[in-house]
């Protein structure tokens, strides 16, 4: 980088901390190819990615007055969008975790006799609560055991939303599930009692 555009910068800084939208777009463009790059060889996904680079643009918005304080401005961004980068791995790694948690549990508990486990009652009846393309995406990945790319190329989406799909799907069977435990308790003393 230049003497020349390191003033440009500062000034672009400037305007960013005045509000300017205009301003803020440049600096949007100038530094999100790079920031981009950094990005994806700390998380090694492009969707994880471009969510840093889009969340570490809106807290710079949204903190936008104080930028006129930052002396470096670079260093600054690299250390926001690092954070940001290194908090979605943590939040990946809890859902793939819970994911194939719940997998096992699945498969361990799949068989048909005995009317189904209790359990398997309530995840099918929260299944069913699901909105229709993510029921679709659960089914096909839990039960038919597809691949994100499959289920993508099935369903014509990418394995991204797929993947947001089953994080979604998750979450609302979970919630359900425990909203539900009452009832799974009650129905499991019967069955040892």
């Amino acid at each position: 980088m230049s003497i020349n555009q390191k003033i440009d910068e500062r000034g672009l800084l400037e305007q960013v901390a005045r509000g300017e939208e205009a301003a803020f777009t440049q600096l949007v463009d100038w530094y999100s190819p790079l920031l981009y790059t950094f990005i994806v060889r700390i998380t090694a996904d492009r969707w994880m990615a471009e969510e840093a680079v889009q969340d570490t643009f809106l807290r710079i918005w949204l903190n936008r007055e104080s930028l006129a304080a930052v002396k470096h401005f670079k260093a600054y961004l690299f250390v926001v969008s690092k954070n940001f980068a290194l908090k979605a791995l943590q939040k990946a790694l809890k859902e793939d975790t819970k994911e194939v948690a719940w997998k096992a549990f699945y498969q361990t508990y799949s068989s048909e006799d005995n009317d189904r486990e209790p359990i398997l009652h309530l995840i099918d009846e929260a299944i069913t609560r699901l909105p229709p393309q993510q029921s679709k995406v659960w089914i096909l990945s839990r039960r038919k055991g597809l691949s994100h790319n499959d289920i993508g190329t099935a369903l014509g989406i990418s394995s991204e939303t797929v993947k947001k799909h089953l994080q979604a799907a998750q979450k609302s069977i979970i919630k359900y599930v425990e909203s539900q435990i009452h009832l799974l308790f009650i129905l499991l003393l019967k069955k040892f009692l």
